[in-house]
């Protein structure tokens, strides 16, 4: 007799998730296929924004349905050589345009030695943009965000950062904002709250969190034997740090089959 799993809440939204997937691709097939047509300049800009939002809720499911499976331990990393210098300025020519829309300026500082390293491109690019997205959030307007890389510090590992020069993160939050659906509070964001402004003039797209990006980004981290931890001052703004080890080797090298 076989004996049926009981499902956990954590199953059921799971299953639910992966649902939204078919309906989802059906939304922004249909506004791929709009995108062809003659439209309005309002028009075609309302479109852009639609098609946006379904690239947003997409990689949201997405990230939440692989952090299922590394909390499972169900990824299998795809290790390959990567280049960070060359590697992120890929990956900044792709998030400028979010960017320069908050008017916001990205700048790159690439001043670790290491040369290629052994990552999975697919999960770093994932957890950058996480960041990146997360910075956005709170950077000022016309304000920085800086990407950069550093030597680890007496160890062989890489450091990854992402700093904002937003309202900081209050101190309570800087160890639960890693943890799956914990959406934390600024400094700012509570005296808004305070004041009556939450809402206000001023809040974007970016303005609020699902709470699964950075639940992704430290799993991410883990994941390949590495760590993440944020710096934060209140009014100075916040600095997100992965460490990553220098020590990997490629998927299928042979050396530990």
């Amino acid at each position: 007799m076989t004996v049926k799993k009981k499902s956990t809440r954590e199953d059921v939204l799971h299953m639910v998730v992966h649902d939204m997937k078919g309906p989802l691709a059906v939304v922004m097939a249909n506004l791929d296929l709009l995108q062809t047509r003659r439209l309005s300049r309002g028009n075609r800009a309302l479109l852009g924004i639609a098609s946006r939002e379904c690239e947003t809720l997409h990689r949201m499911i997405q990230d939440l349905l692989e952090t299922g499976r590394m909390k499972r331990g169900e990824t299998e990393l795809n290790l390959s050589m990567v280049d960070l210098g060359g590697f992120l300025c890929a990956f900044c020519e792709k998030v400028a345009p979010m960017a320069a829309e908050r008017s916001v300026r990205l700048e790159l500082r690439h001043e670790c030695t290491a040369g290629p390293i052994a990552l999975d491109a697919h999960l770093l690019e994932r957890m950058l943009f996480n960041l990146v997205l997360n910075a956005l959030r709170h950077a000022r307007e016309n304000g920085r965000i800086v990407i950069g890389t550093e030597d680890g510090s007496g160890e062989p590992a890489v450091k990854l950062y992402v700093s904002d020069d937003g309202p900081g993160i209050a101190e309570k939050d800087r160890q639960r904002i890693f943890e799956l659906y914990h959406r934390g509070e600024s400094p700012e964001r509570n005296r808004e709250r305070n004041d009556g402004l939450e809402g206000g003039p001023g809040r974007d797209r970016y303005g609020s969190g699902s709470g699964i990006g950075l639940a992704f980004c430290r799993l991410a981290a883990e994941r390949h034997g590495g760590r993440i931890g944020v710096e934060s001052v209140p009014g100075r703004g916040s600095t997100f740090v992965v460490h990553l080890p220098t020590g990997l080797v490629p998927s299928g090298s042979g050396l530990f089959d």
